[in-house]
């Protein structure tokens, strides 16, 4: 009986599906989710921030929107530039928050503005990040101010340009430089803090009240005011109320004011009259100038809104090291030097 010969053991060949690489069960690290999170946060506050932003030139929301948002806007900002260190992330982060800021004002402006001021934002945000990673690079202890300024002031910068951009965009008259709903939110920032130096001036009534209470704040500082008859008061403080309207009325270019009208509405009248003078008269170069002031304006007081900014990002940043989220560790490094 002839044997049977066994099978030759020939090696089982493994390849594509069958592999090792594809056999192991994949875990994603949390951190993963943390970050995809944060960056979701900052994309969609840069959505809301720029939806507001468009109902503010339209006179839709206040000033107040802005700023919540923009505040929320810059927290997500900030603590992603100092978490996210993968440069390909942040800069795709970056480009979707800029679609997501600038989606509202499509087909409502020129596509080559929007284009240059899209750019513009873009690269304000992305100079912000180079630097603070390089501050990164070059420290060995985490400063806490000093890694959150550059991206707070390249972020306001940005969104500073856009905004004043697509408003100058918007203007044809005196009346849209210098809105009625922009000056009441000035003038009552302004009497506000005014009515508590002097609260004896009626700075939010009408034009005769106010010239009336200047003047009797005035005359009670004199000593022969006080030696008056009440009838000689009277007397003497309408002459002098009257004395002032004429000055005031000179001082403003008109010829008669009325009395009764609310002075804030008559200084309105007054700015938006001198704005349109030198609107038709410097044209495109008044409008340059008025956006570069209001730039300025609005830089000087967002560094003041920083020192806000910083003691509400530090108790953020500590209540997530608190409850994990974020941490802080050591690492050691290797420096080159050079030498004899």
């Amino acid at each position: 009986m002839t044997p049977i010969n066994p099978q030759p053991n020939i090696p089982k060949i493994t390849g594509g599906f069958e592999t090792s690489y594809f056999k192991e069960e994949k875990k994603i690290l949390p951190n993963f989710y943390k970050s995809l999170i944060f960056n979701l946060c900052e994309i969609i506050s840069a959505l809301f921030l720029g939806w507001f932003s468009y109902r503010y030139l339209n006179n839709l929301a206040g000033f107040w929107h802005i700023l919540i948002f923009l505040f929320l806007f810059l927290i997500f900002a900030v603590l992603n530039s100092l978490l996210n260190k993968n440069w390909k992330s942040r800069v795709f982060v970056i480009f979707l928050e800029t679609i997501a800021f600038f989606v509202y004002f499509y087909n409502k402006f020129n596509l080559n503005i929007i284009l240059i001021l899209f750019f513009a934002f873009f690269l304000f945000r992305i100079l912000g990040e180079i630097i603070t990673y390089r501050e990164f690079q070059n420290s060995i202890k985490i400063s806490f101010l000093r890694f959150t300024r550059y991206v707070f002031s390249n972020s306001i910068t940005a969104f500073l340009l856009v905004l004043i951009g697509f408003y100058i965009l918007k203007l044809d008259s005196p009346q849209k430089f210098l809105s009625l709903d922009y000056f009441n939110f000035l003038w009552n920032q302004f009497s506000t803090i005014y009515e508590k130096i002097y609260p004896e001036i009626k700075i939010n009534d009408s034009f005769f009240e106010f010239t009336r209470s200047m003047i009797l704040y005035q005359l009670q500082n004199q000593k022969d005011f006080n030696l008056l008859m009440p009838d000689e008061k009277e007397k003497l403080i309408n002459e002098n109320t009257l004395q002032l309207n004429e000055k005031i009325s000179k001082i403003l270019n008109e010829e008669k004011i009325d009395a009764n009208e609310k002075f804030s509405a008559i200084i309105y009248k007054f700015l938006t009259k001198k704005i349109n003078e030198f609107y038709n008269n410097f044209g495109i170069y008044f409008v340059v100038l008025w956006g570069i002031g209001l730039f300025l304006i609005f830089k000087f007081i967002t560094s003041i809104l920083r020192v806000i900014f910083n003691i509400v990002f530090f108790i953020i940043f500590n209540v997530l090291i608190t409850l994990e989220i974020i941490k802080i560790t050591g690492e050691p490094k290797v420096k080159e030097t050079i030498s004899f």
